[in-house]
């Protein structure tokens, strides 16, 4: 909760003491009494004129909020006690607030970056070109952050369906990815991803080297790959990237929106 800083509000609130005063019956009471004895007294106390109008009327209004103060003694200290304490919590709120967004600034800051790119079409091999004899897919996995990045978790699939594809599941633990787990702040590599045995693939027509995927009609081959990491001042966070391949271009295309490729 923001603490109130507008100058309209203070005025308000000053403003509505002061009328719970005025009102108060032990106020209302003190007027109407002060005018029958303070004429004779007060112009004993202040000099005679304008000035001295002024000032039996401020004489007035000084007593009659001592008297309002001495009886209602109990009640303004448990009021004052309450504003103090909920001023208190305020602040006790802000100071927390403002810690917190510093803490994220600086962990949004000296933070990695995992991002996922470059995709290969298949068999383009970019480790080693004796690698190319087998089928599949290459892309590049950078940290642009400031800090390294501790990878906890990749599900990563070259994945064949009808409709929409599923979250792949996790890779064992001789992966690349986990066997190196620490990717430095600026460092790239480039992962390669094999076509399961049940997907065939034939040479395409104007690229030998390059493979065509052999799909039935309605589906598509997808590359999924979600990497869920740790960094010195974060925990579990997520890169997420989705391809389809793409018959008419014979590459894969970034496919889907902010479901399927996002940076937490």
């Amino acid at each position: 909760m923001p603490i109130i800083k507008r100058p309209l509000v203070w005025y308000l609130i000053i403003w509505a003491t002061l009328l719970v005063v005025w009102t108060s019956p032990s106020y209302v009471s003190c007027e109407k009494e002060q005018p029958e004895k303070s004429y004779t007294e007060h112009e004993k106390e202040v000099p005679p004129g304008f000035i001295g109008l002024v000032g039996g009327v401020f004489s007035i209004e000084i007593n009659c909020t001592g008297m309002f103060v001495d009886a209602n003694a109990n009640g303004i200290i448990a009021i004052f006690t309450i504003v103090l304490a909920v001023s208190t919590i305020l602040l006790w709120r802000t100071t927390l607030c403002t810690v917190r967004l510093s803490e994220r600034a600086f962990s949004d800051l000296e933070r990695p970056y995992i991002y996922l790119s470059g995709v290969t079409n298949l068999n383009g091999s970019r480790i080693e070109p004796s690698l190319a004899d087998y089928p599949g897919v290459s892309y590049i996995v950078a940290n642009f952050g400031k800090t390294p990045a501790i990878i906890r978790e990749a599900r990563i699939g070259l994945i064949t369906t009808n409709g929409e594809p599923k979250i792949p599941v996790p890779v064992d633990r001789e992966h690349f990815l986990l066997t190196s787990s620490i990717i430095a702040a600026g460092e790239k590599r480039i992962i390669r991803e094999y076509l399961p045995e049940y997907i065939e693939a034939e040479p395409a027509s104007d690229a030998p080297f390059v493979l065509v995927p052999i799909l039935r009609e309605s589906q598509h081959l997808f590359l999924y790959v979600i990497i869920e990491y740790d960094g010195p001042f974060i925990k579990s966070r997520k890169t997420s990237a989705c391809w389809r391949w793409s018959d008419g271009e014979g590459v894969f295309v970034q496919y889907g929106g902010e479901q399927y490729n996002y940076v937490t």
